[in-house]
Protein backbone atom coordinates (compact mmCIF):
# COMPACT_ATOMS: atom_id res chain seq x y z
CA UNK A 1 0.00 0.00 0.00
CA UNK A 2 0.94 3.72 -0.46
CA UNK A 3 0.59 7.05 0.35
CA UNK A 4 0.38 10.04 -1.72
CA UNK A 5 0.60 13.85 -0.68
CA UNK A 6 -1.34 16.50 -2.13
CA UNK A 7 1.03 16.80 -4.89
CA UNK A 8 0.98 12.98 -6.08
CA UNK A 9 3.91 12.28 -4.90
CA UNK A 10 4.41 8.51 -3.86
CA UNK A 11 5.43 7.06 -0.37
CA UNK A 12 5.68 4.06 0.52
CA UNK A 13 3.15 3.03 3.56
CA UNK A 14 5.42 4.46 6.61
CA UNK A 15 6.18 7.27 4.43
CA UNK A 16 10.05 6.63 5.27
CA UNK A 17 10.45 6.05 1.28
CA UNK A 18 9.72 8.76 -1.65
CA UNK A 19 9.20 6.38 -4.25
CA UNK A 20 7.82 8.06 -7.13
CA UNK A 21 7.14 12.13 -8.30
CA UNK A 22 4.59 12.83 -10.83
CA UNK A 23 6.48 14.29 -13.64
CA UNK A 24 4.24 17.18 -14.51
CA UNK A 25 5.02 18.23 -11.12
CA UNK A 26 6.08 21.88 -11.24
CA UNK A 27 8.44 24.25 -8.81
CA UNK A 28 10.21 23.99 -6.10
CA UNK A 29 9.58 20.52 -3.81
CA UNK A 30 10.57 19.95 0.30
CA UNK A 31 10.89 16.35 1.00
CA UNK A 32 9.35 15.66 4.46
CA UNK A 33 11.21 14.67 7.42
CA UNK A 34 9.57 11.55 7.79
CA UNK A 35 12.00 10.73 4.58
CA UNK A 36 15.03 8.32 5.11
CA UNK A 37 14.91 7.30 1.43
CA UNK A 38 14.74 8.64 -1.73
CA UNK A 39 14.32 5.73 -4.09
CA UNK A 40 15.49 4.76 -7.63
CA UNK A 41 14.23 7.02 -10.44
CA UNK A 42 11.90 8.58 -7.91
CA UNK A 43 11.87 12.17 -9.65
CA UNK A 44 13.32 10.75 -13.21
CA UNK A 45 12.45 13.28 -15.96
CA UNK A 46 10.45 15.96 -13.47
CA UNK A 47 11.41 18.09 -16.16
CA UNK A 48 9.78 20.76 -14.74
CA UNK A 49 10.92 20.50 -11.21
CA UNK A 50 12.89 23.60 -10.49
CA UNK A 51 14.81 22.92 -6.83
CA UNK A 52 14.78 20.43 -3.97
CA UNK A 53 15.43 20.77 -0.87
CA UNK A 54 15.92 17.29 0.93
CA UNK A 55 15.67 16.73 4.95
CA UNK A 56 18.23 15.64 6.90
CA UNK A 57 16.60 12.85 7.80
CA UNK A 58 17.51 11.11 4.68
CA UNK A 59 20.16 8.70 4.12
CA UNK A 60 20.33 7.15 1.14
CA UNK A 61 19.36 8.69 -2.52
CA UNK A 62 19.18 5.62 -4.87
CA UNK A 63 20.61 5.54 -8.47
CA UNK A 64 18.97 7.71 -10.92
CA UNK A 65 16.75 9.54 -8.38
CA UNK A 66 17.24 12.81 -9.97
CA UNK A 67 17.88 11.83 -13.98
CA UNK A 68 16.85 14.19 -16.69
CA UNK A 69 15.28 16.96 -14.25
CA UNK A 70 16.28 19.18 -17.03
CA UNK A 71 14.93 22.40 -15.06
CA UNK A 72 16.75 21.63 -12.33
CA UNK A 73 18.87 24.42 -10.85
CA UNK A 74 19.42 24.16 -6.94
CA UNK A 75 19.64 21.23 -4.51
CA UNK A 76 21.06 21.23 -1.44
CA UNK A 77 22.22 17.61 0.36
CA UNK A 78 22.62 17.38 4.10
CA UNK A 79 25.18 16.29 5.92
CA UNK A 80 23.22 12.84 6.27
CA UNK A 81 24.11 11.54 2.76
CA UNK A 82 27.52 10.15 2.51
CA UNK A 83 26.97 9.08 -1.56
CA UNK A 84 26.04 10.19 -4.69
CA UNK A 85 25.36 7.37 -6.10
CA UNK A 86 25.20 5.99 -10.28
CA UNK A 87 23.41 8.74 -12.55
CA UNK A 88 22.41 10.19 -9.62
CA UNK A 89 22.33 14.02 -11.33
CA UNK A 90 22.79 12.60 -15.44
CA UNK A 91 21.25 14.90 -17.46
CA UNK A 92 20.05 17.61 -15.21
CA UNK A 93 20.87 20.54 -17.28
CA UNK A 94 19.98 23.31 -15.61
CA UNK A 95 22.09 22.75 -12.45
CA UNK A 96 24.57 25.97 -11.91
CA UNK A 97 25.92 25.06 -8.50
CA UNK A 98 25.99 22.04 -6.00
CA UNK A 99 27.78 22.16 -2.80
CA UNK A 100 28.49 18.35 -1.31
CA UNK A 101 28.26 17.94 2.31
CA UNK A 102 31.53 16.64 3.92
CA UNK A 103 29.85 13.70 4.83
CA UNK A 104 29.54 12.26 1.31
CA UNK A 105 32.72 9.48 0.71
CA UNK A 106 31.82 8.42 -2.90
CA UNK A 107 30.55 10.04 -6.00
CA UNK A 108 29.23 7.49 -8.55
CA UNK A 109 29.89 6.77 -12.29
CA UNK A 110 27.87 9.38 -14.28
CA UNK A 111 26.49 11.12 -11.32
CA UNK A 112 26.52 14.29 -13.02
CA UNK A 113 26.88 13.44 -17.08
CA UNK A 114 25.81 15.92 -18.96
CA UNK A 115 25.13 18.66 -16.54
CA UNK A 116 26.31 20.93 -18.92
CA UNK A 117 26.27 24.19 -16.85
CA UNK A 118 27.33 23.64 -14.07
CA UNK A 119 29.79 25.96 -13.13
CA UNK A 120 31.07 25.17 -9.48
CA UNK A 121 31.60 22.13 -7.42
CA UNK A 122 33.67 21.56 -4.57
CA UNK A 123 34.51 17.40 -3.72
CA UNK A 124 34.54 17.61 -0.55
CA UNK A 125 37.72 15.89 2.03
CA UNK A 126 36.24 12.74 3.09
CA UNK A 127 35.48 11.74 -1.26
CA UNK A 128 37.95 8.77 -1.94
CA UNK A 129 36.21 7.99 -5.38
CA UNK A 130 34.87 9.70 -8.05
CA UNK A 131 33.25 6.84 -10.80
CA UNK A 132 34.00 6.83 -14.73
CA UNK A 133 31.90 9.61 -16.25
CA UNK A 134 31.05 11.58 -13.37
CA UNK A 135 31.58 14.84 -14.73
CA UNK A 136 31.58 13.94 -18.49
CA UNK A 137 30.47 16.16 -21.01
CA UNK A 138 30.16 19.87 -19.08
CA UNK A 139 31.18 22.72 -22.05
CA UNK A 140 30.58 25.50 -19.52
CA UNK A 141 33.67 27.34 -18.05
CA UNK A 142 33.99 24.94 -15.07
CA UNK A 143 35.73 25.34 -11.83
CA UNK A 144 35.89 21.96 -9.52
CA UNK A 145 38.00 21.59 -6.20
CA UNK A 146 39.50 18.13 -5.42
CA UNK A 147 40.42 17.24 -1.79
CA UNK A 148 43.45 15.28 -1.36
CA UNK A 149 41.15 12.13 0.05
CA UNK A 150 40.09 11.17 -3.60
CA UNK A 151 42.41 8.26 -4.24
CA UNK A 152 40.62 6.74 -7.29
CA UNK A 153 39.21 8.75 -10.59
CA UNK A 154 37.64 6.33 -13.00
CA UNK A 155 38.21 6.54 -16.86
CA UNK A 156 36.64 9.40 -18.73
CA UNK A 157 35.64 11.32 -15.14
CA UNK A 158 36.18 14.87 -16.84
CA UNK A 159 36.30 13.81 -20.52
CA UNK A 160 34.71 15.88 -22.94
CA UNK A 161 35.04 18.84 -20.48
CA UNK A 162 36.41 21.46 -22.60
CA UNK A 163 36.47 24.48 -19.95
CA UNK A 164 38.01 23.36 -16.46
Amino acid sequence: MAYFDKYGVEFSDDRKTLIRCPKDFNGEYIIPNSVTIIAEEAFQECSSLSSIIISSSISVIEKKAFILCISLSYIMIPESVVAIKERTFAGCKSLKTIDLPKSVNYIGECAFYGCSNLENITIPNGVTSIGEYAFYDFNNNFDITISESVKFIGAHAFGSCTRI
